[in-house]
């Protein structure tokens, strides 16, 4: 032969982890998945569906798996998932989301491409401002300057490393006094285990939603979050960075606001400080 045929290297199948609550959640589902598509297929973490009727749309669906949920919070819902998950790749998912033509094999190909790679963030279109990196990035702490990711950015390599990390159920929508944080926890987790955390600016996603971090009457919860995450990435520094962190986020609104943002983070910096949880989680 004149010419070497490139090898073709074989797609890792994809599970996309859906996670929603309630019959208006399943309802939202059935309308966001996509078309069947070989190699995808999706698992429906369901919260609050006791008594609920799968709709006609989704129940028909061979590429569809519900399995319940009786914990509360959205970081059960979603180890849920996680340990229902079958795919080679599991890609994180919510209910109300919109995905770019092409996200699922874009994905696959990136693992594919990357064999070392267990965990792999990307973009998302959305409200609110966000700092995404200009390339590829391996990513370490600290992480890139203002770079924070969302749930439903990440995918993960089931049989790795990466596909044992869980979600601090003490964090995300419904769990009580850290009411966000989640996803950026399981990162710094991932990265402390060694796991090649990578970032690619693919935008594989649409949210037409406000994250929480970007709802102003979410802000004491969001800052507590935020002197938690503080204290893992700077443990000898974490008093006056937690300061200037939540003075930065809340310091435009005012004098009052700045102050009141600052003791809110240092309240969940202390309590991260002196909570052995935090330690047995990042440990596990």
């Amino acid at each position: 032969m004149c010419e070497t045929e490139a090898l073709t290297v074989p797609l890792p199948t994809l599970e996309v982890a859906v996670c929603t609550v309630g019959a208006e959640g399943i309802a939202r589902v059935s309308q966001m998945l996509p078309e069947r598509q070989e190699g995808v297929s999706y698992l429906v973490s369901w919260q609050r569906g006791e008594g609920c009727d799968v709709p006609q749309r989704l129940a028909s669906r061979r590429d569809v798996r519900i399995v319940m949920c009786g914990r509360k919070g959205l970081s059960a819902n979603r180890n849920n998932a996680l340990d229902n998950a079958c795919g080679d790749i599991v890609l994180i998912a919510d209910d109300d989301l919109v995905y770019k033509p092409g996200a699922f094999d874009a994905v696959r190909r990136t693992f594919a491409e990357h064999p070392e790679v267990g965990y792999a963030t990307f973009m998302h279109d959305g409200p609110g401002e966000r700092f995404y990196p200009a390339e590829e990035t391996r990513l370490g702490l600290p992480l890139p300057r203002k770079f924070f990711q969302t749930s439903f950015e990440v995918a993960l390599r089931r049989n790795s490393r990466a596909g044992r990390l869980r979600y601090c159920e003490r964090f995300g929508l419904g769990s009580g006094r850290y009411i966000c944080g989640e996803e950026e926890l399981l990162l710094r987790k991932a990265i402390r285990s060694g796991i090649d955390c990578r970032f690619f600016p693919v935008v594989i996603v649409a949210h037409p939603g406000v994250s929480t971090g970007f709802n102003p009457s979410m802000r004491d919860g969001v800052n507590r979050v935020r002197g938690v995450l503080t204290v893992i990435d700077h443990p000898l520094t974490w008093p006056a960075r937690t300061l200037a962190r939540c003075w930065r986020a809340d310091g435009l609104r005012g004098a009052v606001c700045g102050l009141r943002g600052a003791v809110c983070g240092l309240r969940g910096a202390v309590e991260a400080c002196f909570s052995p949880w935090l330690r047995r989680y990042m440990e596990s």
